[in-house]
């Protein structure tokens, strides 16, 4: 991928740390009871495994085996080949 294409996800990694602690403090916080901290892991839980689908579909589209489906973003075929 050109660098220059990479740059949407450059700002990712350092909001992950931030999106963390508020999360944690949030929790620590506001889920006092069993109930609460159970309908805050499921909140998280859920972020997980809609984060995880999306990545599935991504790297399913665009790495292997390739087939991004009609209509959605289609890269230069030398986009890969400029890391």
């Amino acid at each position: 991928m050109a660098r220059s294409s990479a740059r949407i996800f450059q700002g990712a990694p350092d909001a992950s740390p931030e999106d963390a602690e508020f999360a944690l403090a949030y929790c620590v916080k506001h889920a006092r009871t069993r109930e609460q901290q159970e309908l805050a892991y499921s909140a998280l839980r859920a972020k997980c495994d809609i984060l995880w689908a999306q990545l599935d579909a991504l790297y399913f589209a665009y790495v292997n085996p390739g087939w991004p489906p009609p209509g959605a973003f289609q890269p230069p075929r030398n986009l890969l080949n400029e890391a």
